[in-house]
């Protein structure tokens, strides 16, 4: 499991050098140099936007007692995806234009969560409550069995 990220870190450069020379072929180097300048520029413009609309959104559901947490996972994938945009290359760029399309990154984000979801677990367990009772002049902690009185 962990030769997979070393072994992306080896070939993911090769792979997008391999697809700008090929578009160069097919397009001319003045058109990939200028592809690449703009998708640069846009997502370090997208980062940005994100940034503060991930931090607003979390606002306002914090404001209305709700969790922030879908919001937050899906300005980070929205980050995420502005950020590939500005790392040169084409296949970076592919990607981080999906992350920023909404149902891909509703996609993206249910996998994440579903990943991070507990497995349905039936076990019962069985338990007493206690109650604490201080005695005085100690520092004594007394568990006692709570009655129905209290």
């Amino acid at each position: 499991m962990a030769r997979i990220p070393i072994l992306m870190l080896v070939v993911l450069p090769f792979v997008e050098i391999w697809l700008m020379i090929w578009v160069g072929q097919m397009f001319g180097a003045g058109t990939v140099v200028l592809a690449l300048l703009t998708a640069g520029v846009m997502g370090w413009w997208l980062f940005q936007q994100a940034g503060s609309g991930t931090l607003l959104a979390a606002h306002a559901c914090l404001r209305c007692g709700e969790s922030p947490g879908r919001e937050l996972l899906h300005g980070a994938l929205r980050m995420l995806g502005a950020l590939l945009l500005m790392i040169p290359g084409f296949l970076s760029d592919g990607i981080g234009l999906l992350l920023l399309i909404p149902w891909f990154r509703l996609l993206i984000a249910g996998v994440i969560l579903s990943a991070f979801q507990p497995a349905p677990d039936d076990t019962i367990i069985e338990g007493e409550v206690l109650q604490k009772q201080h005695h005085k002049g100690s520092d004594d902690v007394v568990l006692l069995p709570r009655t129905d009185a209290d």
